[in-house]
């Protein structure tokens, strides 16, 4: 298990459990790794954060055969 898989877990349990402020911040630390501005997570909220987290999910884990998704 890589750590991005770790972040990418707490990001749907924390959805799941209605605090979209740490899978927001979750999903940030992950992506800032990848993207120059991640600051565009701030602004998401409901369907549209969901979409996003499930959209990092299949950019991150595509190859590996593994499928997280709520």
């Amino acid at each position: 298990m890589r750590i991005a898989e770790v972040y990418l877990l707490h990001t749907e349990a924390a959805v799941k459990s209605n605090d979209e402020g740490a899978a927001r911040t979750a999903l940030k630390t992950l992506v800032a790794e990848r993207v120059n501005d991640a600051s565009y997570i701030d602004a998401l909220s409901g369907n549209a954060l969901l979409d996003e987290i499930l959209l990092q999910s299949r950019i991150e884990l595509w190859a590996e055969g593994k499928s997280y998704i709520l």
